[in-house]
């Protein structure tokens, strides 16, 4: 009598595939602490062993943990591995059918006591199958810590704005337009470690998001909110018109530059001065708040107080034509109406 036995042998030759990276990526103005979290890797043959996690490989200021195993515990929605004086390890969605959004978060203790500074950062997840097969990849995120600036700004492309200054405008330009330049400085940052070592961090730089316009307009002694608007930048100089005309009154104008990391930074507030009591000025205010068809009102009532003391500046009539809608132009036409027919009745008289 004879027997045999026949075993089978998978060689497995494939690395593992690796999970997305989820945080922190791009950029980000204050997550100087991270936890790194990445979806879990797959393997199709032998199945995953473990992983290993670092943050900036390559400086003399690094973070690394290794052993993570392939799964936490598959009956809990988190479940925290391991919390020490290095590294805190949690599993997250592990307990629902969906594999694909189980997570790994990792978060290296030692950022307790050094942040992480300004400019260019990488963390690497390295995964391990039960074959020893490995597959690595690395995330680069940034950290950028400075403003956008504002500068040149002028209103009109006549008159360049200063702090706190009173520009006055013609009852007959109800529809102020500024320019300017908006730029988003590179920064990066050298850090000096706890054994003198040094480490430098490259220049990074969001680049710009938008521009915001803001006009409060006073009442009795108090600047409240009047209208605020979002501009879209796609270069280094802006352009931006009011987006109806302006009835009597006095405004404070505050212009606010925005990276796409979430910094941002105004231009010093300045202040804007249009009609007076005459019947003109009264008819063609009229006019445009009608046209405005009760946009021109207030707000949110968040107050401003006034400043101490304004110069007053007038301005001249503009070379450069503004683009203006058909309702605005209509409003001008049926202003500039009236300011002729009282200028006959004046005559006539």
């Amino acid at each position: 009598t004879s027997s045999s036995v026949s075993d089978s042998i998978v060689l497995d030759t494939v690395a593992p595939s690796l999970g997305s990276f989820i945080t922190p990526r791009d950029y980000t103005k204050d997550d100087n602490k991270p936890t790194l979290t990445f979806k879990k890797a797959t393997d199709s043959t032998s199945g995953i062993s473990s992983y290993s996690v670092s943050l900036d490989s390559g400086k003399n200021k690094n973070y690394s943990t290794s052993g993570i195993p392939a799964t936490g515990d598959t009956t809990k929605s988190s479940y925290l591995y391991k919390d020490d004086s290095n590294a805190k390890i949690e599993y997250f969605n592990e307990s629902d059918s969906d594999t694909t959004n189980d997570e790994i978060r990792v978060y290296f203790k030692g950022l307790n006591a050094s942040e992480l500074t300004e400019g260019k950062h990488s963390f690497k997840v390295t995964v391990t199958d039960k074959a020893g097969n490995e597959n690595s990849s690395t995330q680069d995120f940034y950290l950028d810590k400075t403003p956008p600036g504002i500068s040149e700004l002028a209103i009109a492309n006549i008159s360049t704005v200063k702090k706190g200054q009173t520009y006055t405008l013609s009852i007959f330009k109800r529809i102020p337009s500024f320019s300017g330049k908006i730029e988003d400085p590179f920064y990066g940052s050298e850090k000096t470690n706890d054994d003198g070592s040094k480490d430098t961090f490259d220049k990074v730089s969001s680049g710009i998001d938008n521009i915001n316009l803001t006009l409060k307009k006073l009442d009795g002694k108090k600047y409240v909110n009047h209208f605020t608007k979002d501009y879209s930048v796609t270069s280094n100089r802006f352009y931006i018109t009011t987006p109806y005309p302006l009835v009597d009154g006095q405004y404070e104008v505050l212009i606010t530059a925005k990276d796409k990391a979430g910094n941002n930074s105004s231009y010093p507030a300045f202040y804007l001065k249009i009609g007076n009591n005459s019947f003109l000025s009264l008819a063609s205010s009229f006019v445009s708040n009608l046209f405005n068809n009760g946009k021109d009102i207030k707000q949110i009532n968040q107050p401003t107080f006034l400043p101490s003391s304004k110069t007053t500046v007038n301005i001249l009539n503009s070379v450069k034509q503004q683009r203006i809608s058909t309702v605005q132009s209509f409003v001008s036409w049926v202003a500039n109406f009236i300011s002729k027919l009282w200028r006959n009745t004046l005559r006539l008289n």
